[in-house]
């Protein structure tokens, strides 16, 4: 039988994803690793697909928090989450959202990118703590050019 999830336990699986999003934002090792388990993976694997890109998968919170915090010393990001849903199914409690997220050139700030992208993560609760385990990345929509995401 599953849990009920408290209403503290949803925000709490919210802020995991505010974490990341947020660290990647403000280049925020730190607040980056807060948001995944030490073993968690990351699959960008569907929206690098979708963009082109040879992106796959990170695996470890330390290879998931060097590459963001890498990207974030070329690229301006905002990530916006909406649309966030805290279940608990069958296999666990999940998370699915929508993250729009717009990367700018450092070094050349009219070169821009946007994206849309769908957000599936698995999620664990440690000492009254939110991890992320899992997060699949996808895409919907995109304009401009994706190469600016290779920028590092």
């Amino acid at each position: 039988m599953r849990n009920v999830l408290s209403a503290d336990d949803r925000l709490g699986a919210r802020d995991a994803l505010l974490r990341f999003a947020t660290g990647t934002d403000n280049g925020d090792a730190v607040l980056i690793r807060s948001a995944f388990t030490s073993d968690a993976v990351v699959d960008f694997g569907p929206c690098g697909e979708k963009l082109g890109l040879p992106f796959q998968s990170i695996a470890g919170s330390d290879a998931i928090v060097g590459f963001l915090a890498g990207t974030c010393k070329h690229q301006i990001t905002s990530h916006v989450v909406t649309n966030v849903r805290v279940e608990d199914t069958e296999a666990g409690v999940t998370m699915r959202a929508l993250v729009e997220a717009t990367h700018i050139d450092r070094s050349d700030q009219t070169r821009r990118f946007r994206m849309l992208d769908p957000y599936a993560a698995n999620l664990t609760k440690h000492e009254g703590h939110w991890w992320i385990e899992r997060l699949k990345i996808d895409n919907i929509w995109f304009e401009g050019d994706p190469q600016i995401l290779l920028c590092r």
